[in-house]
């Protein structure tokens, strides 16, 4: 994912000066969208922490499928010295090259953006700098893409059973990735039943009907090329224009045979681990 950040931090006073300027103080590009009508939805943070969303600007007013969007505002970080602020989709899927940022304790201005690729219901949170569960973060949306439900069930609060996955987890990855990813698991409640990167005859097999995790960085496939897109429900050309598109991205899927498959790819290994961190 070698990708360079156009996210500014800048004092709160200058991101607050116009609500139609973006947060690092220059006009907002006609690129960026027109200017969205938003709902809040659940919300909840810990002592002294808040996300606050001056505007969106995007291309679809729904927030469906296909849409891309930038959201400006200013968070205030007191619980933690550091996180990561992270833009997602609950039960859903989206991409970026500016998803998420490293951001420092007290008050400050960012810049997200993603594109839509399944709607869900988005939202964006704080995590562990040095990954881990979300501990805080705002649902936000229009009409029925706002989640509204209790805590209990939003942004994985307190560890609630995720849709995304089934049963335990199968891993496709290579060291150390998949001592990552299973740490990662490990926090979403998830049991992980065996990692592997060889004998994919023998091990597809047993992940059926359960969960497939794939983890990749560009140019290393780990999944051979003849598994795509049966055993990932994603085409090669589609896998190969995201990674042209994105420096990190996550693909989930439902096969037929009822296998939850997620992709998580990077294009280096410091974006790969940044994408699962974020997962």
């Amino acid at each position: 994912m070698s990708r360079s950040y156009l996210l500014c931090i800048v004092p709160l006073a200058t991101a607050c000066a116009s609500a139609a300027m973006p947060a690092d103080g220059h006009p907002a590009s006609s690129s960026d969208g027109t200017l969205l009508a938003f709902e809040l939805g659940t919300t909840r943070f810990a002592a002294g922490d808040d996300i606050h969303i001056d505007e969106i600007r995007g291309d679809d007013p729904a927030f469906g499928d296909g849409g891309s969007y930038v959201v400006r505002g200013h968070y205030t970080l007191a619980s933690h010295p550091n996180a990561l602020l992270a833009i997602n989709e609950t039960n859903g899927e989206s991409t970026g090259s500016q998803k998420d940022v490293k951001v420092d304790g007290g008050t400050a201005a960012f810049e997200l953006r993603c594109n839509v690729v399944h709607r869900g219901w988005p939202h964006i949170a704080f995590y562990p700098a040095s990954g881990g569960t979300t501990f805080g973060g705002v649902h936000f949306g229009h009409g029925d893409s706002v989640f509204r439900g209790s805590t209990e069930g939003a942004i994985d609060w307190v560890g609630q059973p995720d849709p995304r996955f089934r049963g335990p987890a199968y891993l496709v990855a290579d060291s150390p990735f998949y001592g990552e990813l299973e740490r990662r698991l490990t926090e979403h409640g998830v049991q992980t039943a065996m990692s592997f990167n060889t004998a994919f005859d023998t091990h597809l097999p047993e992940a059926v009907g359960h969960t497939l995790v794939i983890a990749m960085v560009q140019g290393r496939m780990v999944l051979p090329e003849a598994y795509w897109p049966s055993e990932t429900q994603v085409s090669l050309e589609l896998l190969q224009q995201r990674m042209g598109e994105t420096s990190t991205g996550v693909f989930q899927r439902e096969r037929p045979d009822g296998t939850k498959v997620i992709v998580i790819y990077g294009r280096d290994k410091e974006a790969l681990e940044r994408a699962i961190r974020s997962f």
